[in-house]
């Protein structure tokens, strides 16, 4: 465990310390099980492979940044980290919460989210640079999106960088927290953490993955059935190789092959964006089994039905509430793209109890207000600075 001074802002040296061995992994967590907060941030890849590949984790605490090589560290060593009643404090918790289950095999316990955070107290969607900026005064190592984050060795001013996304974000953190709770929304933006990270992104439904490809929802009868059958195939075998869906056919050749409906190699090899290495090693022979598996269905799939909300004509008044509820949450200093989408809105209205408008701090923010609304218990009118208002019609 090698250990090198960076400097990462004017105000503060950190220590960053490469972790590449079980051993150091296993010191490292000793030492981090004595903190009861720590940054954390990851560099992956998800260019080409199905689930996205772990390049990089920081873990930082004050003084302290630890660069953990997953190719080098048996990742489930940092169990006891994250079994743990530790809060982990992250900038945009959601895919780093799974790429860190993924590897290390459980899931934080107890997390906050500097970005959502932001959110509540009137920053839309901040990067961590600009909130470096804004709440510390600190301009931050600028990032280098061609970076290589798979390279050994990293470069110092990759580690520089790596670093700096967790060197400051305990001290972010507790600014942040002192203004929810001057707001009293503090208890809100902990719900949200909450129900952002039960947001798992699960691996596409393979026989649901014809849905996704744009070309085989047009389709009809039977090359829907095989759209369905090469679809599900396609997918089973990229989740099994670990390689985007596109390596083994792009959407337009799966598409084509439902159309055709092949029944031989040689009629395979006539689909438009057929390589013939891509039917190497017995892919033909299974592709063609899906052809016929999907012949043999008994009924052609629907394409999902999107349910009428009967409010998605009634378009005026939706963008009407929506534009009420962006000057509600201008004047409360809130993130609007937080508290709710036009969906959000129109779902609503539509009396669906579902809607994220419809329960919680939302509905206590919006949500209750919109309601009356539509019972015309509150009216929309035009305000001082051209402001909308919601005027009481029961006076």
């Amino acid at each position: 465990m090698a250990l090198a001074k960076n400097h990462i802002s004017p105000e503060e040296d950190t220590k960053i310390i490469w972790v590449d061995s079980d051993a150091a992994c296993v010191e490292m967590v000793k030492i981090l099980l004595d903190f009861s907060e720590i940054a954390v941030d990851t560099e992956f890849h998800r260019e080409k492979t199905y689930y996205p590949r772990l390049a990089l984790l920081q873990l930082g605490v004050a003084g302290l940044a630890f660069l953990v090589d997953p190719f080098r560290v048996e990742m489930t060593l940092l169990a006891p980290l994250f079994e743990s009643e530790i809060e982990f404090v992250f900038h945009a918790l959601e895919q780093d919460l799974d790429i860190l289950e993924r590897a290390c095999g459980v899931r934080a316990k107890k997390f906050f989210d500097t970005q959502i955070a932001a959110g509540f107290i009137g920053l839309s969607r901040p990067s961590l640079a600009h909130l470096a900026d804004r709440l510390l005064g600190i301009e931050l190592p600028k990032a280098d999106r061609l970076s290589d984050w798979t390279q050994r060795p990293l470069t110092e001013a990759q580690k520089s960088y790596a670093a700096s996304d967790v060197a400051h974000l305990l001290v972010m953190k507790a600014k942040i927290s002192q203004e929810l709770e001057s707001a009293g929304r503090l208890t809100w933006a902990l719900d949200e953490f909450e129900h952002v990270s039960t947001r798992r992104k699960e691996p596409t439904d393979p026989a649901l993955a014809w849905q996704k490809i744009k070309e085989c929802r047009s389709l009809k009868g039977s090359a829907r059935k095989v759209a369905k059958s090469v679809a599900q195939w396609r997918e089973e075998r990229a989740i099994e190789l670990d390689i985007p869906p596109r390596y083994l056919l792009s959407d337009l050749t799966v598409a084509a092959v439902a159309q055709l409906a092949p029944k031989s190699k040689q009629e395979l090899l006539k689909v438009r964006g057929i390589d013939p290495r891509q039917i190497t090693n017995g892919a033909d022979v299974t592709i063609l089994q899906a052809v016929k598996e999907g012949l043999l269905l008994e009924k052609v799939p629907e394409i999902p039905h999107q349910n009428d909300d009967g409010f998605r004509g009634a378009g005026a008044i939706v963008s009407l509430c929506l534009s009420w509820l962006s000057q509600k949450c201008t004047d409360e200093r809130f993130d609007s793209t937080i508290v709710g989408t036009r969906e959000d809105v129109a779902q609503l209205l539509a009396g669906d109890k579902e809607s994220r408008l419809a329960s919680g701090w939302r509905y206590e923010l919006v949500g209750k207000q919109l309601v009356d609304i539509k019972l015309a218990k509150l009216s929309l009118t035009g305000g001082p600075g051209g402001k909308i208002v919601a005027i009481s019609t029961e006076d």
